[in-house]
Parts: structure tokens; C-alpha cells; sequence
């Protein structure tokens, strides 16, 4: 099953588009809903079906009815039809229908309805909100922005303006991060903050503001569509009753896994400005199982309504994500939120429920959508099994296909592109132009919208379809009969090979340095195959985490905003391994680390061939100076940076001429198999890719007989070309074979390129670090001022991943390189119409050519470098260099005109494209051959995709001979068999290379990425494809998401010009989708697509080196498994368990993480660079911490270690990480058995997780002797905790540094300061502050140097504060983010926290409890209770009570006293359970009251005071009614009792106190509303 979401987003341009909206996305579910009888009973016929925990609090029940979805997809309950978010302006609470309408944007009407006003007349913010149509929560945010900045000026700091509670939400409550990241000047709003805390705006600011806002987009909800793998689809079209009723069984419970575990994981809203996770999910399901060309297509449609309920701290106390209590979330203290905004609940909140309704926060609900879809997707395949013993296939990209469903049928089912090019064939046939615009018609006209068909019509439809591929109903039953497979269950063994797998190079590092618990749940997932379930695959997810391999790096994720916790990172002991094995082999190889020089040839001899240098392009300064530092370095390893196009490999042509001159040999390698081949083509030696060196020296080395010296000879030469394409474990390997033969290597790469498929960053990272590396920097490929704006946008992709592309992009678009339109067909018709019309022109020129020149080579070569158009570098190429009239060897004539685009779905879009046009022009003859979604032809230019198996041989050529992959060639005849698909070929001619017969298997070949078919069409390539070639015109299609380093890679193989396709992604995807109901508006964001891209850009980050990320990573991860926490607790502390002998650390990394170092004539370690003198007030207390670094032989030297209180740390928060995932995994069944299972409710699990881990963390850390399920006594506090500890003495410090500081500050100002407005950059300041007094810095030196500066003017303290303590940090060469980790905490406090969360989770367990059950508990505790201490019997006491003592308790009154105690925290307990559900009673009465509430009280208004008035009293009836009569919600206390108050209440108790709360409850009934 594959999961997919929509965002149900559009731009309200006039009144009523919310309504229409809403009325599209109605008529398609239902429209296209079958509603076949098999699946009523799961689904409703012609009705959507409800489902999440959130579904009841809406209005939704079983069926949904049209109106109601209408009605939420509006923002309003589906039954009673009050706003869902509240009421008033703002994202929490504005209609969406009514009588007025959303986001505007220019504010002209609400401009022409306000009184006018002097402009200078200041407005309330809520008044300002009125006026704007607005929150008042983004006006603050644009006044503080505004504040902020003029702060951040004073201090002389540019920083992003965007706080940490950026992520403002427009209407519905939608983030617009268009606005909340860095708005410019002219979207901050002034404002002023009077002495009453409040802020205030001028008019006159407010409507200039309004003027240049633009609204953001609406989002009515989200549609994530759960759809079959095809062979569950057909098993639905074709198979009788019992097979439809199991396969909607087994759906149902994969759509149930989905959305469960995007409520545990995904569904959260924004209180204060922070994510909390919210109730569930509200989801409206709708079963389709047809595609528009009526082919079986089973899916579900879930429509995911925009609003949840997330609690608003029911406790009051906030609290940080290990559930400890923290300091105040941004923008609750000190801005007076109940005042300003006027009520709680008129801004979503259920006055007495203690929760409040939030718009869903997409930001974190789409990234977890494709996993959930791999959990539904295991469940689906368990489901299957378990009913009827189906087998699958291998699971790809999460999905698998039943085992017993042949490919061919599948096939005949997958017909989209055939109808595509069936519409334009008939459209051209009518006399239109072949051209890209008629293919959009082509696309658009065979989109027939969805119908629903009667079944018979549906299933005679698809019937004829099955016949058509040669099957029957029957045999299709046949395939699916039920069987007694069933599946082993995982065992201890299973689970350890699961393991070794994931923590190996092929597992989850096998692609990405680092990783996420969503990656360890998607492999797990499709690992388990039919064999897990839902649960069974978290379980295993949090127990791999706890795995010893695994390692916790401390990272920050680009992009990610504040108002998100951030997702703990990993990665695994065996890439870091190969890691520092890498560096150590570098390093070993370093002339100036002791090694012997490998000089490759005498002087003379580089100086002859240099001037001899007359074959092929003479060689420019550079080029040559480079050859001289290669040739004399004697090092083994020596690196190459040359941008693209600066004439790399010409350079290496002169270089291997030398070397095998003086006597060496030379070979050549790159990760792919077509950069493998041309340069061993251009420089003339022989070449394997990466893993054929690989294999053949891991043979040879195994076998006993074996010398690694034939293969590579001592002294021998090893080329690499693109280097950052070769993952981080071959590079490693290879250097290990170079070091045992002694063969220099050579590494050629440009960081700014594309990087490698498997995990790397090695050579970005090593460049970076290296001193001095030699450099190619003038461009021999974008030569000419008419390319100028090219090689400046080259300059600024390529300077730094941080450096602003925006200026870069403007110069392209006016110079005319960056074509941009409104329609993405009309842009794409233009692309390929380019594309189309360079390609006739090359035609021409070919044909019209009288000889057949080659290159300097004498051979095309088998690739895409002139090849895809010209030679690989750009080095003086010769004006005809690639132009044949024919090929040499005499195949058909190859035009070498290429598209580009970043992703594969992309690519296969302009391919299609491509194709259509010379289908018409007659190109493309004879049969066609279709196979793995794609057309083959005689004349098709194609590309291969794999050399598994090696098996394209070209004819007569030897088996080494093979066709590598991302050859090019021309197709010359297809084999067509239908009644044998097996025997099916193609017949391709490779230029140089011969004529090869590829086969079925190859174009069948399966990748495990979920992609088909190993060749493709090569009239557009993807970026990585051509990474290495040159284009006489660079024709890129670019997205709005294409990453730094794609977009470099495509712009830079233009050699005379570039055209560059601006799209948005959105727009495209639309463009190219099947079910296009309802247009698409533009996502978070700006409108600007360059603005889009600009962004996207500047937050690209090319993969780093894992241990470049967190360089402590590896010694915390050694520190935890030598140590168990309690150790590292003690070490930290300054008194380490005796019995435990500690090393304070681990040795580090061969080059320290903070920075370039310079190479040491006298010493051939590299050092720290010399730093200017620390700021002059300033003393170190003593010499820097400077150690040798324990180096493999032949190093030695000084490098810096990280501070020992940081390391520690770093390992103490390393072994919690592991403790916790342990703990989630396999809980004390005790403990379990106190606060229950784990709850289905996100917040309730967030608690019970926090509560589960942090007890386990307690006992490891402070190991009280008491059983694992309880935290025992209380440890006590000392006056001197927080001075014992090292951390929280110096944090201590460095706060009342801050405080001292800021206490000579106008008031006004040193309020904001320790405000929550302020609350980032002042923290980031004590962070500061601590990292120099960890340094040795005294106080009172720090002080003086604070206060350097005066203050008196100084208006945003913090950003001051915070500017002044970066620079002394600069200074002093202290790295402060070290010290930005979670704060230690005493015993004292860890047992608090404990205990508290112990007591909300068991409160939580009890919660779930009969309403009336907890009533006579609390009756009975009270009563027990009421007894005297020294008379109460324990033994009674507990039972009653169903504790049980923690440990032995005392006898006699001490014993008495102590079961009272317990007796008291039961009750409270109790007590907290009832109030939850008097809580939920109120959300619910809140969204649909109860019959005996509104006759009580009266109907519920709709919003405002009136609306929190009447919450209230509805908490204080079911307060009564819980406590006192253990009535649960919508149960009348007398049915038959005509008095309202009797028929909620009951009759008056006369008992205290249930009289008192009796006598409270009726007085809550409002005035006028009680009729008697």
C-alpha cells in the first residue's frame, strides 16, 4: 500500500471559494465512490465511512453525510455547524463561510468599512486585528519581528528575524512560513509597548502593512489516499464474495494502521507558539476502486479535517519534551494573552475542558505520511495472509506485489501512458501541430473524469480488459485461492539478523549518514514482510534503537523551525568506523606525518612532457601547475578540487602520459560506469568502476595464492574521477587496498556537485579540512561574456551552502536564462519545443556536414559526454568537436540534444513528451515494444540504467566488454511476442561499442527503490546522470524544490547557452496527476517561484560527513558503552565510582571539528589555527586543554579535545537515549500494570512515554534500591546540590552574569529581557557565558568585558547581550552551541519529575475507568481517610486502595501515618482521573451539549464571553454529576423528571460537601435560561 497526501489548499479570491471548494472535494469522493455491496458493512454505499479518535468530538459517526463533510472541510461541527477554531479574526477562529470571507489579502474592503481616523491614532492589537482581518497572534509576531530587528541592528548583528515561534498561522490556523521566516522590512509591522505591557500600533503603520500583506493560502484539510498494490486491486475486480470481503477487511485494517499512526506520531497544533500533540485525527474515509480509465485501482480516499484538540496544560505546568517541567512556552508570560485577546475560548479554547482547538500542523503531519504508509502497507500484507495464506513478492519502497500475479498482468492494467498517447496520435491525426502543447491536450482530454458506473458496467468494462491480456475471471480466482502458508513468526534469531542488517553497511546508513526513527519503522516494515503488524514493527523500531551499534548525534535539522522538538538523530558504529578509518588512512599516507614521499617523476621529466604536451587541447597555466604539484606531492592520497568545466581530466591525460613515462602504471575508476569509461577513454589507460576494483582486489585478497601487486603494482597510479559520487565505505576500502600496495591515488571532485547514492560527505569534508588543497577554478566550459550571468550564478551555487541565491537567480532571469510562465503546460510545451527545434538544427547541420571528424580520442565513446554533446570538461573543445554525419562504426546517426531534470518522475515526464513529437515526424518506425511503463522503437535514443548481472555484451566482443551503465544508444529494431513476453527484445546499437540484444530481464530488471525496467529514453537525463557531460545548451526543467547541488550540476554543462524551465513543484504535480479535482494553490510560501527556489537553496545542505556533524557523537557513544550512566553521572560530578576506573575520554578525530588546519613545516600533524589575542580583559585561568592525539603510527601532534564536563554530558544524554528506547520497548510489566498499557490518544502516550523512560533514566542514573516500577523514597535535596555539579554551578553563573547585566537597564527594558519575547537570544547568551566560564574565564573578568559598551540606549537587551557574548566567544576561540544541550538536574529534581509523571500516568489509566467505579473509590477513600492515623489499619488501607507498600513498610503509627500518605495520593489520583473526563465532558458538551445540559442552560452561544460563560457552568454541572453521582457524559441523572435540574442533577444531597458542590452546580444555570 502506498500513501500519498494532498493538501486541500486554495486562494480565496472572491466570497463563496471556500464553499465551492468544499463542494468539489464532496462531489469527487462520493462521486467516484462504486459503492459496492461487498464492503457496505466497511464503508456505506455512496458514503465515506468516519474514522480517528478525533472523528466523535466532530460530528462524525459511522456514515458521513455529504453536508457534514461539507460542513468541516468549512471549518464547522459537522452537527451543530459552530466554528470548529473558535470565532473572531484570526487563524484560530475566522469562518470560512458566512458573512464574511478569508484572506482577502489587500484589505481593502475592511480599509473602507473602518471609521476613519487620524492615522496617528494607536490601536489596540486586538483593535489592529479587527481592522486587519487578522490574529492578533500575527500581529504580535510582526510587531516583536519588528522589535527584534531594530534590536538586532543596535547590536550590529544580521541575523533571521524569524523568532523561535516562527511559523505564523494564517487562516484556519495554517503555518505561513512565507511570513514567519525572515519577512522583509516592508512586511514588519512598528509597534509600541506601553507601560501596561500591551503594544500598540499607529493606524496609519497598519494600513500600510495591510497593503503589502499578501494573505496566505487555505487549507480546507488533508486528503491521504491509501492505495492497493495493483494485484490486491485485481484480486478485488475479479474475486467472488469471500475473497472481496477478506480483501476489505485486510484494508480496513491497513487504512486503521495509517491513520493510527499518524495520530501517535503526526497529528499536533500549536499552542504558544509550540507544537503539543493533539487528541487524534478527524477523518472522513471514502473507498474508490476504479481509475478514471475505469482499470482496477483499489484505494481510500481519507479526508483529514483541519482541526484537532491538543491540551493547553491542563496542570499549568509547561513542560519540555521529556515531559520535566521548563520554563514558560513563547509568548504566554508577560504579553498578557488573556487581557489582549479577551478570552481563551474565543480563540479555540473550551473554557474548563483545559483544551483548546488548533488548525492540523502540516509541517509535521506530511513527512510522516509515506511512513505510515509502509506500517499500513505490512499490516495489509499481514491481513492477507493471516485470512487467506497469500504469499508476496519482495517488498520494494514499501510496497510488494502478490507473488502469484505475473508482471505481464499487471501490466495490461497499468495503461495510462498508452491512453495518453493514443488521444495525441488522434489529435495530431486531426491536423494539429505535433507539438508539446498538443500533448497537454492529449494528457488533459484522457483524463475522463471519474463516473459512477453501475457494478455490472464496471466489472464488464474490466472483464473485457482481462481478455484482452489473455486471462479469465477464473484464473485470476486461481491465483488468490486460499492456501495454509503461513508465515514463521520472528523470533530471537530473526530479530538479531534484523539487526545485523540495519546496523551494517546495507542497512539504514546504507544511503544517508545519519538517520531518524521514521527510517528504522520503514525498513523494519518492509523487512518484516507479511509478518508484522503495526505494533509489532514499532516495538522492534525502539528496541533497534537501544541496539549498542547505534549511536546519538546531536545535530540541528535545516529548516527545522522551534516551535517543533526535534527528532533525535542517529547513526551506527560501523560508518563511523569506516569514517575514521578513512581519515587514518590519509593521514597515515601524509609526507608531513611521517610517511615516505612517493614522488611520481623526476622534474625533467614533467617539464619535457609538459612542453610536449601537443596532443589534444594544449594544456592552459593552471592546468599545468596543477600537473606539477600532483606529480611532486608526496603523499598517497592527494585531493583535487576543479569546478566544473575547468579541464580536470585533460589535466589527468598529461598527468598519466608522465607517470607511465617514468615507469608506473595507471589506472582509472568513478563510481558510475559511463564516467569510468571516458576517462579511461580520454587519458588512455585502463579503467574499472569503484566496485569492479573493489570485487576483483576482494578475490584476490581471500584467495590464500592471492597478490594484490598484480592487480595494482607497487607504485602504481589509481585515478578517481567525480570522488564525491563514491560512497564513504568504498572510498574507505579502496584507500586500504592503495595503502597496502603502495598505489598513490588521486581524487578528482567538486563539492558543489551532486554527491554519492550511499552515504558520504568524505570529500567535502576532507577538502574543507586539508591545507592547501590544489584547485581548478577558471571555467574553460562557460566561456564568453554572453555566459557572464551563468558563471556568477556558478559562483554563488558553489561559494557556500549558505551564500544567498537569489541575486544569482535575478541575473539569470535578466539575461534571459530563466524562462518563467503562468501555465506549467505552456512552459513545458516550451521546453520540449526548444528541445525539439535545437534538435532539427543539429539534424541539419550533420547532414549538411561532408566529413566525419572525431574527437581527440578518435571514438564517441559509449556515454553522454560528446556524449551528450561535446567533450567531458569543457577544455578547449574543437568547434566541430561531435559533429558525424554517421556513426564511425557505421550505426545510425545519434543526436546528442539533451533535457535535464533532478528527479525521475520528472525526466520520464519530458521523455513522453520528447517521444510524442517524433512518433509524428516519423523518427520513431515499426513495432512498438511495451514493457516497464515505457515504449520502445526502432530510432529511440535510449540509456541504461544498471550493468547488473553484466549481461549486455555487445556481439563478438569479449565478456569485460560490457555495456556499462549510462550508455547512450540508438534502438534498431524491437522483438514483439505477446504470446511469449519472455522471448521479447530490443535491439540497440552503442556507439564504439557494437550492437547488443537486450533482454527481457534486463527490461523487466526490478530496482529496489520501487523503479522498473534497467533502460530508459535519453532524451532528458537527470542531473546525476549528466553530472560529468557537456551540452552545447544546457536545458534544464527546474522545480521550486530542486536542491543546491542538482541545480549547479545542471547548469553548469552548458557550453555556448542555458535555458533554464522555472516551474513550482505543486503546479507540475497537479499538471500530472490523474485526479486533479480541485486546483491547487500555492503552498507555504512565496508566490514567487524564484523567491521559492531562492529559499529552497539557501536551506540545501549537501550530506555531511557523520562524523563532521557531531565530531563528539563517537567518543560519547564509546564513553556509554564502557560506563553505565550511574558512572558517567559520578564522573561528571568530580567523584567517580572508585570500583569504576574512568578515562575522562576517548581519542578524537584525526582533524578537530572546528575548522581548516594549516600543515606544520616541523611537524606533520596539523594544529588549530593562531588565534588573536583573547579580548584584552580577559586571562585563560590556565593553557588551553591540548592533548596528543592517540594517532594511528606515523602520526602524532596536538589537537584540541572537546571540554571533558561537554563530553560527558554528551555521553550522559547518549546512554538516556538508548535507556529510553529500551524502555518503550520492553516497559516492567509492574509499571504496566499501575498506569496501563500505552494509551491510543497522543497526549496521553506522550505522558505515559515520558513517564516509562524517565523512571528507567532515574534508576540508572541514581540506582535506588526498590523494585524497577517504582522510584522509591525520596533521595533529598542538599542546599549545595546545584554547586556539586559542575554544569549547573557554571549555567548558574552564567545566568546571574546575565542578570547582573542586564540589572542596570531601564525597567522597561530589563522586563523585555527576561521575557518569554526575548527568550532565545538570552539563553543563547548564558549558553555563551557558561562555554567561556568552562574556558577558565573568571567572572569577573567576563563582567568587565560585558560592560565595555554602554547600555544606556540599549532597547532589545537580548539581542545585544547575546551579540556581545558571541564575539568574546569568537575571541576566545570557545565553540558556545557545545554547551546548547538539555540542562542536568539534581536527584531531588529527577525524582520530582518522576514521581509527577508516575501520577499523571496512572491518573491517565484511571481516567479510562467507569466514571461510576471512580466515584465510589473517591466516596470510599474519603471515608478511610476520615479515620484517625494511629487507628487506621495498613493492611486494610492498601487493599481498598489496590496499592501495594514500595518496600517493607514501618508498623505501628509510623506505619499508619505512611498509608495515609499513600491513602492521599490515591485519592488525589482519583480525583485527577475524574477531572479528566469532566474535562472531555466539556469538549464534547462544547461541540455537541448534551440534551439535559441546553435545557439547563440553554443552547451554547456561539463564541465570545457568553460562550466561555456557559463552558464554565457546564463544568461545574458534570463536576457535580461525576463526583457525586459517577454519571459518565449524556447520561441523565432522572430521564423522567420533567424539572431540569432533577433531570441533570438529580435531587438535592443533603451531606457536605456533595450539598455545597450541589448547590454550585445549580447556580451555574445562566439568567433567562432555566425553564421550570
Amino acid at each position: 500500500m502506498i500513501a500519498t497526501a494532498r493538501v486541500l489548499r486554495l486562494r480565496v479570491r472572491r466570497p463563496g471559494d471556500v464553499g465551492r471548494a468544499a463542494r468539489a472535494v464532496v462531489a469527487y469522493v462520493e462521486g467516484g465512490q462504486p459503492g459496492a455491496a461487498a464492503v457496505a458493512v466497511y464503508y456505506g454505499r455512496a458514503a465515506g465511512r468516519s474514522r480517528g479518535r478525533l472523528a466523535g468530538l466532530v460530528g462524525l459517526r459511522g456514515a458521513v453525510p455529504a453536508e457534514a463533510l461539507m460542513r468541516l472541510l468549512e471549518g464547522r461541527h459537522a452537527v451543530t455547524d459552530r466554528p470548529l477554531l473558535g470565532d473572531g479574526p484570526g487563524p484560530r477562529g475566522r469562518r470560512l463561510a458566512g458573512g464574511w470571507d478569508v484572506g482577502t489579502g489587500s484589505g481593502q474592503a475592511r480599509r473602507n468599512a473602518a471609521t476613519p481616523a487620524n492615522g496617528d491614532e494607536l490601536l489596540t492589537l486586538a483593535e489592529a486585528a479587527v481592522l486587519a482581518g487578522v490574529s492578533v497572534d500575527l500581529l504580535r509576531l510582526r510587531v516583536r519581528q519588528a522589535a527584534r530587528a531594530a534590536g538586532q541592528r543596535e547590536a550590529g548583528e544580521m541575523a533571521d528575524l524569524s523568532p523561535e515561534s516562527a511559523g505564523v498561522v494564517g487562516p484556519r490556523g495554517v503555518a505561513d512560513s512565507a511570513e514567519a521566516v525572515g519577512p522583509p522590512d516592508g512586511r514588519l509591522l512598528a509597534g509600541e509597548r506601553g507601560a501596561d505591557g500591551r503594544w500598540r500600533v499607529h493606524r496609519e503603520d497598519l494600513e500600510r502593512w495591510m497593503a503589502a500583506r499578501v494573505a496566505p493560502a487555505t487549507v480546507l484539510g488533508y486528503d491521504v489516499v491509501c492505495a492497493a498494490p495493483k494485484s490486491v486491486s485485481l484480486l478485488w475486480a475479479f474475486g467472488d464474495a469471500a475473497t472481496r470481503a477478506d480483501v476489505a477487511a485486510a484494508l480496513d485494517a491497513a487504512v486503521d494502521a495509517t491513520i493510527g499512526y499518524l495520530e501517535r506520531h503526526a497529528a499536533f497544533g500549536m499552542v504558544g507558539w509550540r507544537n503539543r500533540p493533539a487528541l487524534g485525527l478527524a477523518v472522513a474515509s471514502y473507498l474508490h476502486d476504479v481509475s478514471r480509465s475505469v482499470e482496477a485501482h483499489l484505494h481510500v480516499h481519507n479526508i483529514v479535517i483541519n482541526a484537532v484538540a491538543v491540551r493547553a496544560d491542563a496542570d499549568g505546568v509547561p513542560r519540555d519534551a521529556a515531559g520535566r517541567p521548563g520554563e514558560q512556552a513563547d509568548g504566554v508570560q508577560g504579553d498578557r494573552w488573556g487581557a489582549e485577546e479577551g478570552t481563551a475560548a474565543g480563540a479555540g479554547g473550551v473554557g474548563g475542558s483545559g483544551w483548546v482547538w488548533r488548525a492540523v500542523d502540516g509541517e509535521v503531519l506530511l513527512p510522516h505520511i509515506r511512513t505510515a504508509g509502509f506500517v499500513g502497507a505490512a499490516v495489509l500484507r499481514h491481513e492477507l495472509t493471516a485470512r487467506r495464506g497469500l504469499e508476496w513478492g519482495p517488498v520494494r519502497n514499501g510496497v510488494a506485489e502478490l507473488a502469484a500475479f505475473p508482471t505481464e498482468l499487471l501490466a495490461a492494467f497499468s495503461t495510462r501512458h498508452g491512453e495518453v498517447m493514443e488521444e495525441f496520435a488522434q489529435l495530431v491525426a486531426a491536423g494539429l501541430e505535433p507539438s508539446g502543447a498538443t500533448m497537454a491536450a492529449a494528457q488533459r482530454r484522457s483524463r475522463a473524469p471519474k463516473r459512477v458506473l453501475a457494478d455490472d458496467t464496471v466489472h464488464a468494462a474490466q472483464v473485457e480488459r482481462l481478455a484482452a491480456a489473455g486471462w479469465t475471471v477464473e484464473q485470476v480466482r486461481e491465483l488468490a485461492a486460499p492456501v495454509a502458508h503461513r508465515p514463521a513468526p520472528v523470533g530471537h534469531d530473526d530479530v538479531a539478523e534484523l539487526f545485523d542488517l540495519l546496523a551494517g553497511s546495507a542497512g539504514v546508513t546504507e544511503k544517508v549518514t545519519t538517520f531518524g526513527r521514521r527510517d528504522v519503522v520503514r525498513a523494519i516494515a518492509a523487512w518484516g514482510g507479511d509478518r508484522l503488524d503495526a505494533a509489532a514493527v514499532e516495538r522492534l523500531a525502539d528496541r533497534f534503537l537501544a541496539d549498542r551499534r547505534v549511536v546519538l548525534v546531536l545535530a540541528d535539522t535545516p529548516g527545522r523551525r522551534r516551535r517543533q522538538d526535534p527528532e533525535p538523530l542517529y547513526t551506527v558504529e560501523d560508518l563511523l568506523a569506516a569514517e575514521r578509518r578513512l581519515v587514518a588512512l590519509i593521514r597515515q599516507g601524509r609526507v608531513v606525518a611521517g610517511a615516505a614521499p612517493r614522488i611520481l617523476a623526476e622534474p625533467g621529466l614533467v617539464d619535457a612532457h609538459l612542453a610536449a604536451a601537443t596532443v589534444g587541447p594544449a594544456l592552459s597555466g593552471e592546468q599545468a601547475d596543477l600537473v606539477r604539484r600532483l606529480v611532486a606531492d608526496g603523499d598517497l592520497v592527494r585531493f583535487v578540487v576543479g569546478a566544473a568545466g575547468t579541464g580536470k581530466t585533460e589535466a589527468m591525460r598529461v598527468l598519466a602520459g608522465i607517470a607511465r613515462a617514468a615507469g608506473r602504471r595507471v589506472f582509472a575508476t568513478a563510481h558510475g560506469g559511463r564516467q569510468t569509461e571516458e576517462l579511461a577513454d580520454r587519458i588512455g589507460v585502463p579503467g574499472r568502476v569503484v566496485a569492479g576494483w573493489l570485487t576483483l582486489l576482494d578475490a584476490v585478497a581471500a584467495d590464500p595464492a592471492g597478490d594484490l601487486a598484480e592487480v595494482w603494482p607497487q607504485g602504481s597510479v589509481l585515478i578517481v574521477d567525480e570522488a564525491t559520487q563514491v560512497g564513504t565505505r568504498d572510498a574507505a576500502r579502496l584507500l586500504d587496498y592503495a595503502a597496502r600496495t603502495g598505489t598513490v591515488v588521486i581524487l578528482l571532485g567538486d563539492p558543489a556537485q551532486l554527491g554519492s547514492v550511499a552515504a558520504g560527505g568524505w570529500f567535502t569534508h576532507l577538502v574543507h579540512q586539508l591545507p592547501d588543497v590544489p584547485t581548478l577554478t577558471t571555467p574553460h566550459r562557460q566561456a564568453g561574456p554572453e555566459l557572464a550571468a551563468v558563471r556568477a550564478a556558478l559562483d554563488a551555487l558553489r561559494a557556500d551552502a549558505t551564500s544567498p541565491a537569489r541575486a544569482a537567480l535575478d541575473r539569470l532571469a535578466d539575461a534571459g536564462k530563466i524562462r518563467l510562465a503562468d501555465d506549467p503546460d505552456a512552459l513545458l510545451e516550451q521546453a520540449v519545443a526548444d528541445w525539439y527545434a535545437e534538435r532539427r538544427r543539429h539534424l541539419d547541420a550533420e547532414r549538411a556536414a561532408p566529413s566525419v571528424p572525431t574527437g581527440a580520442d578518435g571514438a564517441d565513446g559509449a556515454g553522454l559526454a560528446d556524449r551528450a554533446g561535446t567533450d567531458d570538461d569543457g577544455a578547449h573543445p574543437p568547434a566541430d568537436r561531435g559533429r558525424r554525419r554517421r556513426q564511425p562504426d557505421g550505426g545510425p546517426l545519434r543526436v546528442r540534444v539533451r533535457l535535464m531534470a533532478e528527479r525521475h518522475r520528472d525526466v520520464e515526464r519530458l521523455n513522453q513528451a520528447a517521444r510524442a513529437l517524433l512518433t509524428a515526424d516519423g523518427t520513431l518506425t515499426g513495432p512498438v515494444l511495451a514493457v516497464a511503463g515505457r515504449e520502445f522503437q526502432a530510432g529511440d535514443e535510449v540509456v541504461t540504467l544498471t550493468q547488473a548481472g553484466h549481461t549486455l555484451v555487445p556481439a563478438g566482443r569479449p565478456a569485460t566488454a560490457y555495456i556499462r551503465t549510462g550508455a547512450v544508444g540508438v534502438v534498431t529494431a524491437v522483438h514483439v511476442d505477446p504470446d511469449d513476453p519472455g522471448t521479447q527484445t530490443v535491439t540497440v546499437h552503442f556507439p564504439s561499442k557494437g550492437i547488443v540484444t537486450v533482454p527481457w530481464a534486463y527490461l523487466t530488471h526490478r530496482f529496489d527503490d520501487g523503479r522498473d525496467g534497467g533502460l530508459a529514453h535519453a532524451y532528458a537525463l537527470t542531473a546525476a546522470k549528466a553530472q560529468g557531460s557537456t551540452m552545447d545548451t544546457a536545458r534544464a526543467v527546474v522545480t521550486d524544490d530542486t536542491s543546491r547541488a542538482g541545480l549547479y550540476v545542471m547548469l553548469s554543462r552548458a557550453r555556448r547557452d542555458l535555458a533554464a524551465y522555472l516551474l513550482r513543484r505543486d503546479e507540475l504535480d497537479q499538471a500530472d496527476d490523474d485526479e486533479t479535482w480541485l486546483s491547487a494553490a500555492p503552498g507555504p510560501g512565496p508566490d514567487d517561484p524564484l523567491d521559492r527556489l531562492a529559499t529552497r537553496l539557501d536551506r540545501s545542505r549537501t550530506e555531511q560527513f557523520a562524523d563532521a556533524r557531531d565530531p563528539i557523537a563517537a567518543t560519547a557513544h564509546q564513553l556509554r558503552l564502557a560506563y553505565p550512566l550511574a558512572a558517567l553521572t559520578a564522573a561528571r560530578l568530580g567523584h567517580p565510582d572508585p570500583a569504576a576506573p574512568f578515562a575522562p575520554t576517548a581519542p578524537m578525530a584525526l582533524f578537530a571539528p572546528d575548522g581548516p588546519r594549516r600543515a606544520d613545516p616541523n611537524n606533520g600533524a596539523p594544529f588549530a589555527p593562531s588565534q588573536a589575542a583573547p579580548f584584552a580583559p580577559l586571562t585563560p585561568l590556565s593553557a588551553p586543554r591540548v592533548t596528543e592525539v592517540d594517532a594511528p603510527a606515523g602520526g602524532g601532534g596536538p589537537a584540541e579535545e572537546p571540554p571533558r564536563q561537554v563530553v560527558l554530558r554528551r555521553a550522559e544524554l547518549a546512554a538516556e537515549a538508548a535507556i529510553r528506547a529500551a524502555a518503550l520497548a520492553d516497559p516492567p510489566a509492574a509499571l504496566v500494570a499501575r498506569i496501563g498499557p500505552p494509551p491510543a490518544a497522543a497526549p496521553d502516550r506522550a505522558l505515559w512515554d515520558s513517564a516509562v523512560t524517565n523512571l528507567a533514566i532515574y534508576h540508572a542514573r541514581h540506582q535506588p534500591d526498590v523494585p524497577s516500577h517504582v522510584p522509591g523514597p525520596p533521595p533529598g535535596a542538599r542546599p549545595d546540590d546545584r554547586v556539586r555539579d559542575p554544569w549547573l554551578r557554571l549555567r548558574d553563573q552564567a545566568t546571574g552574569l546575565a542578570d547582573a547585566w542586564a540589572a542596570v537597564l531601564p525597567a522597561d527594558v530589563r522586563a523585555r529581557f527576561r521575557s518569554a519575547d526575548e527568550a532565545v537570544p538570552r539563553d543563547r547568551a548564558v549558553v555563551g557565558l557558561h562555554a567561556l566560564l568552562d574556558a577558565g574565564y573568571p567572572p569577573a573578568a567576563l563582567t568587565a568585558a560585558l560592560r565595555q559598551d554602554p547600555v544606556d540606549s540599549v532597547r532589545a537587551a537580548a539581542a545585544v547581550l547575546d551579540h556581545r557574548v558571541a564575539d568574546l566567544c569568537r575571541q576566545a576561540g570557545v565553540d558556545p552551541a557545545l554547551y546548547d544541550l538539555p540542562a542536568a538536574t539534581t536527584a531531588q529534581q529527577d525524582w520530582n519529575t518522576v514521581t509527577d509523571l508516575l501520577g499523571r500516568a496512572e491518573s491517565g489509566h484511571l481516567a479510562t475507568s467507569p466514571t461510576a467505579a471512580l466515584a465510589v473509590e473517591r466516596r470510599s477513600l474519603e471515608d478511610r481517610l476520615t479515620r484517625r492515623p494511629d487507628i487506621l489499619d495498613i493492611g486494610d488501607a492498601l487493599s481498598s486502595s489496590g496499592q501495594t507498600p514500595e518496600g517493607n513498610a514501618p508498623g505501628g503509627p509510623a506505619g499508619a501515618i505512611r498509608a495515609r500518605a499513600d491513602l492521599e495520593a490515591r485519592l488525589g489520583r482519583v480525583n485527577t482521573a475524574l477531572d479528566r473526563q469532566i474535562g472531555d465532558a466539556v469538549l464534547q458538551a462544547a461541540a455537541e451539549p448534551a440534551g439535559y445540559l441546553t435545557v439547563l442552560l440553554g443552547p451554547r452561544p456561539a463564541s465570545g464571553p457568553a460562550a466561555a460563560g456557559w463552558d464554565e457552568a457546564a463544568s461545574r454541572v458534570e463536576r457535580y454529576r461525576h463526583r457525586h453521582l459517577g454519571l459518565p457524559y449524556g447520561t441523565p441523572a432522572d430521564p423522567a423528571s420533567a424539572d431540569p435540574v432533577v433531570h441533570a442533577l438529580g435531587t438535592r444531597p443533603d451531606a457536605l460537601p456533595a450539598a455545597d458542590d450541589y448547590a454550585e452546580a445549580t447556580s451555574a444555570t445562566l439568567p433567562g435560561q432555566l425553564a421550570l
